[in-house]
């Protein structure tokens, strides 16, 4: 009897040690809130649903400086700005050159992008800024990109995938070195870009 009783524990037990991660895995599934309360590793905000956006449509966008599409199959950090450029940007735009930088030899998967609307007329000079690709895009798209009416004035930093996925944004004031752990995890686990 207490042969068969230690044999039934020891399949009870074999039976649990796979079935109570399915249940955990499908109790998570339904209740994602939960896994919020657990925090995440990244420094940026992760979007609630990654948007895609199509560079091949900047081909028609007044260029500025860079090539054009300028970041398709990239990693990008991407910035707007009204065209001003107020002392904001310019700490966006260092904080980007430094992250960009310190990417060492993963520098030319990324790209540094600064857009703005179609119609403005730029106050800074970007041709010094090297390595930034600068382009006049249509309000429409840069709305596809923020998710925002008014894409041109947040003063946050996004992060687009290769593919053109836009799924994380840093807010102002941007911490180089928080984008900087972020991208390059990004660039040591991916494949593409």
């Amino acid at each position: 009897m207490k042969q068969r009783t230690k044999q039934r524990i020891g399949l009870i037990g074999v039976f649990a040690l796979f079935f109570i991660p399915v249940v955990a895995a499908l109790f998570l599934w339904a209740n994602p809130r939960l896994l919020g309360a657990l925090g995440t590793t990244n420094y940026g905000v992760l979007l609630p649903e990654a948007r895609q956006i199509t560079p091949p449509s900047l081909r028609s966008a007044a260029i500025v400086k860079g090539e054009s599409p300028g970041f398709s199959e990239k990693w990008s950090m991407i910035t707007l700005d009204s065209g001003s450029c107020s002392n904001a940007c310019r700490a966006r735009l260092h904080a980007l050159w430094t992250a960009h930088v310190a990417t060492n030899k993963d520098i030319d998967r990324v790209a540094r992008v600064l857009l703005l609307p179609e119609d403005a007329q730029p106050v800074a000079d970007f041709t010094n800024e090297d390595g930034l690709a600068v382009f006049k895009v249509p309000l429409r798209w840069a709305q596809t990109l923020t998710g925002e009416s008014d894409p041109f004035s947040p003063g946050r930093v996004y992060l687009v995938d290769p593919r053109g996925f836009v799924f994380m944004y840093y807010p102002d004031p941007l911490d180089a070195r928080d984008l900087l752990k972020d991208l390059k995890r990004l660039l040591k686990i991916s494949k593409v870009g």
